[in-house]
């Protein structure tokens, strides 16, 4: 019957550490989603700067090639 105790106190020893290093784990885990779940939104932020960025450079780049345009053609008149 002492054995059956010992043997019994052993296993609930071994559980109670398994269980620890599941809850280890457990908050690890959660800890590395919300971390990879920030990141994501810091990217799609950056993604939405970089095409907003992008798309006021287009818009600039048109306005610079139409002044040309009218400079040249001014140029051509004052001749």
């Amino acid at each position: 019957m002492l054995q059956a105790q010992t043997i019994a106190a052993q296993s609930d020893k071994r559980q109670r550490q398994f269980d620890k290093s599941i809850d280890d784990w457990k908050r690890k885990v959660a800890d590395l989603q919300g971390e990879l779940e920030l990141a994501q939104r810091d990217s799609r932020d950056h993604a939405a700067e970089v095409y907003r960025q992008r798309a006021q450079m287009d818009d600039n780049n048109d306005i610079i090639e139409s002044l040309k345009r009218e400079n040249k053609n001014l140029a051509g008149i004052k001749r």
